[in-house]
């Protein structure tokens, strides 16, 4: 087993300037990620130049199977795949993609270490931007740079900077591409539309000073709350930290540095207002989708990919719509989460179908292929011709509560993609929880995770 120990923090945080519309209203600001200096930009298509894939003859290609592993939750994906394959299929000759489906993202992860060390690793499958980089540091994947470069099957002009900005430099080490977006789910605001509008709100909120009139407004003698907040509040956080320029990780020591003015400042106000009389905090043995069903609460914070599970929570109780997370310090901010398509490394694989699995990766790209897929999965589409097309178009009109994500497209940020991203969201959702429920102060609440955090990355 090849082991390459990688020491080097990574946050992945970029801008988001999609274009995308938002009625009347002016676009938001661009959003300057503090954390991490911004990439170069990349050169643009016309100036690159191309350069063959060793031992790739067009001419005398075959065909080839390919191997994708990747993550299904129900029919709504296994669909998408089924409408993917076939339009793949009869759109080239080649490449025939043999599918393997896992239950969860942790299964699939372990089993691809497992084939390594067998010998049996597939050509292509979804994976985290934290398993990209044990991925790449294990020395199991290709760069996919050399394949967008080729002048038979690379990237047409304009097809990378279609990637929408936030997503780009995901899979991004030392200038070569390892990952190409797949799936983005974003942190988005849940309402209670028959709520907001009973009380006099024409709209959603749009800023937090906003947010906080309305849960004032929305809260009631019967118990009713105008804000919920989720075990994952942390989030919060961290928008309204990066919002007010903090750094969460200096990247010259490699070392964590959240407990500074900003961080400490914004958790401050987040506390206050968590604790508020208008507020609720969901305790972990509650559902924060069920509550708000319950009409227990009128607003709270979740993921795109959580928007099924609070329609089959709510049903037909009342209206609900998503909103961008509403903005403060004069921007907009939401976290995102999501998975990449990789092509992995194996003395197996002959170079025909190296080529037939890129094609198969910039398939995914399309804008109807990327499309379906944001559907399927609740995400923003990961790029800007899918987030243009019919396709997202019809879904968007058709599907109110799912508009808040359109609106988002151009405010997202990632969080990390260090291999050790699991233990740090943990060490810091700890620290949160113990500063909003337990009474620990901001200051040392974040001092000692920031201590916690920097001992475990120094292997202590």
């Amino acid at each position: 087993m090849r082991k390459c120990v990688l020491s080097i923090i990574f946050v992945c945080v970029a801008l988001a300037a999609a274009a995308c519309g938002r009625g009347e209203e002016e676009y938001p600001p661009i959003i300057e990620m503090p954390w991490r200096q911004a990439p170069p930009p990349l050169p643009r298509e016309t100036d690159r130049p191309t350069v063959p894939i060793p031992g790739f003859i067009a001419a005398d290609r075959e065909e080839v199977t390919v191997d994708f592993w990747y993550v299904s939750s129900g029919n709504t994906q296994s669909d998408a795949l089924r409408e993917t394959l076939v339009s793949f299929h009869d759109s080239q000759p080649y490449v025939r993609v043999n599918e393997v489906a896992y239950g969860s993202y942790a299964l699939l992860a372990a089993q691809i270490m497992l084939s390594d060390f067998a010998g049996t690793l597939p050509h292509v499958a979804v994976a985290s931007p934290p398993d990209v980089t044990r991925y790449r540091a294990e020395r199991m994947l290709l760069p996919l740079s050399s394949f967008m470069y080729d002048p038979v099957v690379g990237m047409q002009t304009g097809e990378i900077e279609d990637i929408l900005p936030a997503l780009r430099p995901v899979g991004i080490y030392d200038g070569l591409w390892y990952s190409i977006p797949f799936t983005a789910s974003v942190r988005l605001l849940f309402y209670n539309r028959d709520l907001i509008t009973s009380h006099g709100f024409i709209r959603a909120p749009e800023t937090w000073a906003d947010m906080e009139q309305a849960a004032r407004a929305l809260t009631d003698e019967s118990g009713r709350r105008g804000i919920g907040f989720g075990n994952d509040i942390d989030t919060e956080w961290l928008t309204l930290f990066i919002r007010l320029g903090g750094t969460f990780f200096n990247e010259t020591d490699t070392r964590a540095a959240f407990a500074s003015f900003e961080g400490i400042r914004s958790m401050q106000n987040l506390a206050v207002m968590a604790n508020g009389p208008y507020a609720r905090v969901i305790g972990d043995g509650e559902n924060i989708n069920t509550t708000f069903a319950r009409g227990e609460i009128a607003m709270f914070f979740g993921w795109s990919a959580d928007i099924p599970h609070v329609a089959n929570a709510v049903g037909d109780a009342f209206d609900w719509r998503t909103a961008p997370v509403p903005a403060s310090q004069d921007s907009r901010a939401a976290e995102l989460t999501g998975y990449g398509l990789v092509m992995f490394e194996n003395i197996s694989h002959g170079v025909d179908e190296r080529v037939g699995a890129w094609e198969f990766i910039r398939f995914t790209l399309g804008a109807d292929v990327a499309a379906l897929w944001a559907i399927a999965n609740h995400s923003v589409p990961v790029t800007q011709a899918a987030l243009e097309s019919l396709a997202y178009s019809r879904f968007f009109n058709l599907n109110p509560p799912a508009r808040g994500i359109f609106a988002s497209a151009d405010s997202g940020f990632f969080r990390t993609r260090h291999i050790s991203d699991d233990g740090i969201r943990g060490i810091l959702s700890d620290s949160v929880n113990s500063i909003i429920n337990g009474g620990v102060s901001a200051e040392v609440g974040l001092t000692q995770a920031e201590e916690k955090i920097n001992l475990m990355l120094e292997g202590r």
